[in-house]
């Protein structure tokens, strides 16, 4: 048999070990029904994607659904906000954890100061080196 999606593939294979990752859990730790239903849907998930992965025809629809140009703006838009999202409650979250500092001069939230601006700066120069980056490519 002819593989003609790798990534399909490999993709199938992880989720097929995850699902015995859960059952030798279950075996270690005793039955649970949502480990059980997880695991069972996991699998299933990966056979079809390992199935697939060797079906000419479902490799090629799914490589025009990928290419679509629709499901791309839609992507890129979903990204896009999603950054809007993480930068606000960032920025958010670094103001309050000053003010809580300022308030009860408690030496946690310089830590925490530290880690969300420090994220918070990691996104904000990401988006400027990349629009920049962008920009000079159009």
């Amino acid at each position: 048999m002819k593989n003609y999606n790798r990534r399909g593939l490999m993709s199938g294979i992880v989720q097929l070990l995850l699902s015995v990752f859960c059952l030798i859990t279950m075996t270690v730790t005793g039955f649970d029904v949502k480990l059980a239903v997880l695991g069972i849907i996991i699998a299933l998930l990966g056979m079809t994607s390992v199935i697939s992965s060797f079906s000419k025809e479902a490799t090629r629809k799914e490589l025009i659904d990928n290419e679509d140009e629709r499901s791309r703006l839609v992507n890129i838009k979903a990204k896009s906000k999603t950054f809007d999202i993480v930068s606000t409650f960032l920025f958010l979250a670094t103001i309050a954890v000053m003010i809580a500092y300022g308030v009860t001069q408690n030496q946690v939230f310089v830590s925490m100061v530290l880690c969300t601006g420090a994220a918070l700066s990691v996104c904000w120069i990401g988006h400027i080196i990349t629009h920049f980056y962008y920009e000079s490519k159009m």
